[in-house]
């Protein structure tokens, strides 16, 4: 009786190992999400007001972020955009033009005071305004 009840946990045990192998939690689980929208246009980054944004776009702390770019550029510029951090690493976006309208980076924040920059990396007409804006965790 003991034998089969130790074969059963056993079991039990090895099942519950492999289902957790297969489908593992994601490396944001538990963590906060936000969600940050730009209009990018020929006068740089635009917040959801209509504002050019020249001051740092302040995150949350130790969050999954997603900043979404709309594209809003009347003069039919391609973007696409990198976001590097403090360790050189950077993070790419898709392009967007006028046919693909949306596009967005996902990144997890770190400690408050960290800095990220953002910018346009493709030559484009508004590129002296989109090359300067700095994402800010607090």
């Amino acid at each position: 009786m003991i034998n089969n009840k130790l074969y059963l946990m056993l079991i039990f045990v090895l099942f519950t190992v492999l289902v957790s192998s297969l489908f593992p939690l994601p490396a944001n689980a538990g963590r906060n999400e936000s969600v940050v929208s730009l209009h990018v246009s020929e006068n740089g980054f635009i917040d959801k007001d209509g504002n050019r944004l020249t001051e740092p776009l302040k995150i949350p702390k130790k969050s999954v972020i997603k900043i979404i770019f709309e594209y809003a550029d009347l003069g039919g510029d391609v973007h696409e955009f990198a976001l590097l951090d403090d360790s050189g690493n950077e993070t790419y976006s898709d392009i967007i033009s006028e046919k693909n309208r949306q596009t967005h980076i996902s990144f997890l924040s770190g400690e408050e005071g960290e800095q990220f920059e953002l910018y346009c990396i493709l030559s484009c007409d508004a590129m002296a305004k989109l090359s300067d804006l700095i994402v800010l965790v607090v």
